[in-house]
């Protein structure tokens, strides 16, 4: 379990999936059954002798094997493959697009889709009907209502009407924000508005998307960070890589320490420290002397450096490591739970997974064992249930830890906790 993810942990969490590969399948083992360890509006994968169909959250084999690979459920719907080919179903069974394409992917919650023949592009809508005829190389989901695709080398922009609203011609693009887009022409970076006019010219050696209003610009031997106008606000003339702002700070490294800076380039909070991270929920994980705690934005330290392991805040609780073993913290700092465990995850659905002597259970926010520590690895609740692992074999439990799906599947996703 590793609690130090880098600043790029937020950007992801901004922007959400905006483009997804179809996992490759677990290779079938006759007479084995294979299950998802997650379930998606009530459905999980489900794999008898290479055939894939899919259970629900009691146990029950509601659709039959009966394809070679299938997809989670979303928005109603699954992408199943036969043949090589890929169509969708219903949550019934019934197809709703025949298998047919090379590739599906879910754009959006109303079930835009995107599909890949002859290896090329195109859109449609969930029922199948084509809005977009495949003519791209390659896309890149719909952020602020666009989405950038690629002809011939060059990067342009469709609407989910499947207008070309932006004709390709930039050598690269990135995705909207704040209205704008940082495009690549001829080695050079600027960036042009939804109506495909260069707002921002085409000037810099390398140009970031915006974040809260603001982009990291090279030019030359300078860099810094730009205004929506194209104005300069200021140099960044530190060690680190600019990563972006997070509620209205980031980090950055002087002679090998951490601190931060606001939007103005103001230094905030002195670099002292020898590891900082972005802010989150009003607070930063800090590193003084190989000990972890977290200071406020005025540089206060709300928890002192003491703890060997942090891990951020998950429903008003953290998980923490000491002398070797981890316990939880409220936001003030308080041990709420003594550390005891050898090993635990942050609250989920109002239960952690802990780990003693090897075997793993879950307790609630006072620290009382609900679900024994018996298994040999979990993972966290989602919709009430936890998928659990015995002797190499997964099944579910519920929140009181009874089991509702028999501990006897293989399991297709690795355990992440």
């Amino acid at each position: 379990m590793s609690t130090t993810l880098r600043n790029s942990f937020f950007i992801l969490a901004l922007l959400g999936c905006l483009f997804f590969t179809p996992q490759l399948p677990t290779l079938a083992v006759n007479n084995q059954e294979t299950i998802n360890l997650d379930f998606s509006e009530g459905f999980t994968p489900y794999e008898k002798n290479g055939k894939w169909g899919f259970m629900n959250n009691q146990g029950k084999i509601v659709i039959k094997p009966q394809y070679d690979y299938v997809e989670n459920f979303s928005n109603g719907q699954a992408a199943v493959e036969t043949n090589k080919k890929w169509g969708t179903i219903n949550k019934k069974g019934k197809v709703i697009i025949k298998p047919q394409y090379e590739n599906l992917v879910t754009l959006d919650e109303k079930g835009l889709l995107a599909f890949k023949k002859a290896s090329k592009w195109g859109f449609m809508n969930s029922q199948g009907k084509v809005i977009v005829k495949p003519q791209y190389d390659s896309f890149q989901g719909f952020v602020e209502g666009l989405a950038a695709v690629e002809k011939h080398e060059k990067w342009g922009y469709i609407n989910k009407q499947g207008k070309e609203v932006i004709k390709p011609q930039y050598d690269s693009v990135e995705f909207f924000s704040n209205g704008l887009a940082s495009v690549q022409m001829n080695g050079k970076y600027g960036f042009i508005n939804k109506q495909g006019k260069v707002v921002i010219k085409i000037q810099y050696g390398y140009a970031k998307s915006f974040v809260e209003d603001l982009a990291y610009v090279v030019m030359g031997d300078s860099n810094g960070l730009i205004n929506t106008k194209g104005k300069m606000v200021f140099t960044f003339p530190y060690e680190n890589n600019f990563d972006f702002f997070s509620e209205g700070m980031t980090t950055i490294e002087k002679n090998g320490k951490w601190g931060f800076i606001n939007k103005t380039g103001k230094e905030v909070i002195k670099p002292i420290y020898d590891e900082a991270f972005n802010f989150y929920e009003g607070l930063a994980l800090v590193n003084l002397n190989g000990k972890y705690g977290m200071i406020n934005k005025l540089g206060k330290i709300i928890i002192s450096p003491q703890y060997d392991n942090y891990f951020y805040y998950n429903e008003g609780r953290a998980a923490v490591q000491k002398n070797g073993r981890w316990g939880f913290i409220n936001k003030q700092g308080k041990v709420v739970i003594n550390p005891q465990f050898g090993q635990a995850d942050n609250f989920v659905e109002g239960l952690a997974a802990v780990e003693k002597n090897g075997k793993w259970g879950f307790i609630n926010k006072q620290g009382k064992v609900i679900v024994k520590p018996q298994y040999d690895s979990v993972r966290n609740f989602t919709g009430g249930l936890a998928a659990v692992n015995r002797n190499g074999k997964w099944g579910f439990i519920n929140r009181q830890g009874k089991v509702i799906i028999q501990i006897k599947y293989r399991g297709n996703l690795p355990w992440v906790g």
